[in-house]
């Protein structure tokens, strides 16, 4: 990668292309919630569970997007860390712990357990985890922004996180499915050793948050950019297949090549990330209206993440309505239009709700 000059000039305007990334991707993730809840309730050997596999291969990249996006931003932003924890830190508390409430609540009216519910907001819904996840990021982020600032150190941590938070967990994996007394012992003694170095800084989400930031901040050559692309299909064919093929060999639906820090996944998250920064960074000139559109989208992202499981669940728990009930080849795109739409018109609303618009949303 080189460096981009126009990036270096124009730090303070709007990156026009992460208001498309952030709505495609909203809408992958809800694609994730849609199918992924079918896996064990069909037969891995049928047409159906192949098809939410696939579909569920395809959106994978959709979650690393989202936060190879904050890193760009975070990493690149003159703010301090009392300005981040205050404000960026604090935001993420307060939507965590509401939305929280919100789904203990819709819980406890489905269930009556109080238990269980008071449980539920403790931890969070399963999508939650995100948001733990991000804060962790911008408490490590004054730290990692020294990083950022050294090119030669960005590449190193790139490359640590490559070697151990992609290439070894996926040789083990193979290892794994290999299945001799020899590649047995192999993959433990690759475990062994990768847990005993304690290398955690540049492995798992901080790494897509550097590559987040490398990818945007740096000027990607044509070459660099097909090799990237090349990567990024033969990641999706990984993960379609050894999943595929590792769920079928045991009989039951195997979900490790799904795991958002696997090497398969990393290169499709990193190809459509520069599929979208070389060929829809324009600002949109000729077409204002949807220049505002997209921006309102983006903008409602975050509110369509939070609730969209409410309405997966409302569908499928109180109308009966998922996507078994008619051709899954049609039944996933559906449902998971629905949702989004429903899902942004939700987002929009609060968000011209003056308090909730500044913390939940």
């Amino acid at each position: 990668m080189i460096e981009n000059t126009n990036t270096l000039k124009n730090r303070s305007r709007r990156v026009e292309y992460f208001d498309s990334l952030r709505i495609t991707a909203t809408f992958f993730v809800v694609m994730i919630h849609t199918v992924y809840l079918y896996f064990n309730k069909v037969d891995v050997r049928s047409s159906d569970w192949a098809v939410f596999e696939i579909y569920d291969s395809l959106s994978r990249w959709a979650v690393p997007v989202f936060v190879m996006i904050s890193g760009a931003l975070f990493l690149e932003r003159e703010k301090s860390a009392k300005e981040i924890y205050r404000k960026n830190l604090v935001r993420i508390i307060i939507a965590y712990i509401a939305w929280s409430f919100i789904y203990a609540a819709i819980f406890f009216v489905r269930s009556q357990n109080l238990k269980a519910s008071l449980n539920c907001f403790i931890k969070g819904r399963y999508h939650m985890w995100f948001l733990v996840m991000l804060g962790g990021l911008y408490l490590a982020t004054p730290i990692l922004r020294k990083i950022a600032e050294d090119k030669k150190l960005v590449r190193l941590f790139l490359a640590l996180g490559l070697v151990f938070a992609g290439i070894i967990p996926e040789l083990t994996s193979v290892l794994h499915m290999i299945d001799t007394s020899v590649t047995q012992r192999l993959a433990d003694y690759l475990k062994y050793y990768t847990n005993n170095a304690f290398i955690f800084l540049p492995m798992g989400f901080s790494c897509y948050y550097m590559l987040g930031y490398a990818l945007n901040r740096y000027g990607i050559s044509k070459k660099l950019e097909y090799l990237i692309y090349i990567l990024g299909l033969s990641g999706l064919g990984v993960t379609i297949f050894a999943t595929l093929s590792r769920s079928l060999s045991l009989n039951r639906p195997y979900t490790g090549f799904f795991n958002y820090t696997t090497l398969n996944v990393a290169a499709m998250a990193a190809a459509v990330f520069v599929l979208f920064k070389k060929h829809f960074n324009r600002s949109g000139g000729s077409y204002p209206r949807l220049t505002e559109l997209k921006r309102a989208l983006s903008k409602y992202s975050f509110g369509v993440y939070m609730v969209h499981v409410a309405i997966v669940e409302l569908l499928t728990v109180t109308f009966r309505v998922d996507p078994l009930s008619f051709n899954p080849i049609l039944s996933a795109p559906a449902i998971c239009v629905s949702v989004t739409i429903i899902s942004f018109i939700i987002s929009a609303v609060i968000n011209h709700i003056p308090v909730l618009k500044k913390y939940i949303v």
